[in-house]
Parts: C-alpha cells; structure tokens; sequence
C-alpha cells in the first residue's frame, strides 16, 4: 500500500503486505512553515523529530513487513504556499522543475535531516525499513543520495534497504547503470513515468484526458523496466494505478513483484491479482 498520513498506518498494516511507499510530503507541509525555513532557524531538529515519529508509527505498525520511506519530493507551488515560501521560483511547470533528489542534493540540509530521522529509526529497533529516492534523471543522482546517508551514519543496504524510485524515461533507459551501482529495489513510478513520456501535465484541464498509462509508449518503457530489473531487485510500480483493472492486468502479466494500491482498493485489486495469478 502507499501512506501519506501515518494515522492510517495500523488500518492498513492489517491488510497490506507492506508500504511501497510512505510519502513525507503532507507530513513535511501540513505543518504551514517551510522545510527550509525551519532549517534556517536552527530548528532541524524538529524536523527530524517529526519525521522519527511518522516513521516509528509506519514502521511498528508494519512489523515484519517492508516499509519504504520515500525522501521529499514536492514540487515548487507547495512549497511557495508555506510560510517562508516566497523565495520559492515561480515555475510554469513545476511538476517537471526544481524538484525530487535533484532539488534535496544541491543543498544537502534537508535530506541530511530525513536520513537523520531513518537512522534514528533503526537505531529505535526498526529493522523493516527503506530508502527510496524520487525522481531520479542518472544514475549519479541515486550514488550521491546514498553518499548521504552514509555521512550521517547510516549503512545502506545493511541497515536499510535503499532503491531507486524510477519516473522519468531516461531512468528507465539507463535503468542497467542503475541496477549496476546498487539496489535493493526499484519501484517505477507510473504517473509521472506516463507524465514524462507522453509529454502530458496531468494537472491541466486541457490535456488531463491525454493522460494514458495503456499508451503503447508508457507500456513499452514499464516492460522495459521490468525485464531488465527482474532477478536482480524486488520490482514494484506504484501510482494511482488501483482503479485501472487492464493497467494492473499489464503489470502482472510484466512481472512486477509488488503494486503499490491506496487503501480504499486494496481488497478488489488483491482480488484481480489473485484471479490472474490463478
């Protein structure tokens, strides 16, 4: 399952195999104030207070079961309608600009604090978690996130699972150099993977009904994907992928080993699976 609110994480932990997908963002930003402008306070430590605790909750909810941390993936409107928001750019798109690991590594701070709150996790006896990194456009985007964590103490795959989170067609095309450097997993993301390689804003009245996971392009790019990581990283796709039984169809048939599904669909989608799965 994903998780945005760690509130629904014992609901869900009784039904789901595990969490594709825990999503810092409303944490991150339900709180009003900047990320950055916290860190510029001197309040980093609050930050990652609070990321502990989400991830505490999430992780012992899920005992035994995978739960993958996704670090903060925003895009730039979010963030400009914070308090200490308005140095954010005025992006035309902001779903493909300054956002994702690219964002996080020109100014290590705020990652550093994610980490912090994983690390602190583990340490906590959380021994079921993982690392995704979003967005990622090369393969030295995920080798320096891992750098990272490694500099605030933290032992990827040995503590923790770390895997790429894969979105854009360029991940999947160099998606061997990827595997090659390292990973535990690598969970495709099928909205902005569709969003990138149909060239459609999903967020646009114009063109949303362009929005198409079954195009023949995005099919190619999440087989691509699938054949190439398979036997050599756990495979899940995740997305708004649970009210689309010919995309989970697809999926299957791929091999993908794991579905990210929100927890209102779960218990029809864990049936579709089932019966193809026969």
């Amino acid at each position: 399952t994903t998780i945005n609110v760690p509130e629904s994480a014992e609901k869900a932990a009784a039904i789901a195999d595990g969490v594709i997908s825990f999503r810092n963002d409303y944490l991150l930003l339900q709180g009003g104030i900047h990320p950055g402008r916290l860190l510029r306070d001197g309040k980093g430590e609050t930050l990652t207070a609070s990321v502990l605790e989400a991830i505490l909750i999430i992780a012992t909810s899920f005992k035994r079961k995978r739960v993958w941390y996704k670090t903060l993936d925003a895009p730039t409107d979010e963030f400009r309608r914070l308090r200490g928001g308005e140095d954010e750019p005025l992006e035309r798109n902001p779903l493909l600009g300054w956002r994702g690991i690219g964002r996080e590594l020109e100014d290590t701070a705020l990652l550093r604090a994610e980490y912090k709150a994983v690390r602190q996790a583990v340490e906590a006896g959380c021994d079921n978690l993982g690392i995704k990194v979003p967005f990622i456009r090369n393969v030295h985007e995920y080798e320096r996130a891992r750098e990272v964590a490694v500099e605030v103490g933290l032992k990827p795959h040995e503590d923790v699972e770390f895997g790429a989170s894969v979105e854009t067609p360029a991940a999947v095309l160099t998606i061997d150099e990827i595997l090659d450097a390292g990973v535990d997993f690598i969970s495709v993301g099928v909205n902005d993977l569709t969003m990138c390689c149909l060239g459609v804003d999903r967020e646009s009245e114009r063109v949303a009904d362009r929005f198409d996971p079954l195009h023949p392009a995005v099919l190619k790019l999440l087989k691509e994907a699938a054949d190439r990581a398979r036997g050599k990283a756990h495979l899940a796709a995740a997305g708004d992928i649970a009210q689309n039984p010919s995309l989970i169809e697809e999926l299957v048939k791929m091999g993908y080993d794991a579905l990210g599904i929100s927890l209102p669909y779960l218990a029809t989608v864990r049936a579709q699976v089932a019966k193809l799965e026969g």
